[in-house]
């Protein structure tokens, strides 16, 4: 799943809740440790993979079929419990 993170408030509420379910950053270091923000701004997305990984990227650089913004996600805690099933 991609999830863009239009603004750093999205982006640290999105990654402190993942953080907290156990996901990592693909260096292994803490989601909470850093955003990344600062190099993709407005366009800032996350990939949020099955393995608990997660990577940062830019919404133009993306090759996915759906990119979720992360306003449109009903509640946050959904993110990670409901995709896998």
């Amino acid at each position: 799943m991609v999830i863009h993170c239009p603004t750093e408030d999205e982006a640290e509420e999105l990654l402190e809740y993942l953080d907290g379910l156990g996901y990592k950053w693909y260096t292994g270091k803490k989601l909470t440790s850093a955003t990344f923000y600062e190099f993709n701004g407005r366009n800032t997305c996350y990939h949020v993979e099955k393995d608990f990984m997660i990577a940062f990227g830019s919404v133009n650089e993306t090759i996915s079929k759906s990119i979720t913004k992360f306003s449109d996600l009903i509640e946050p805690k959904f993110i990670a419990e409901e995709v896998w099933r």
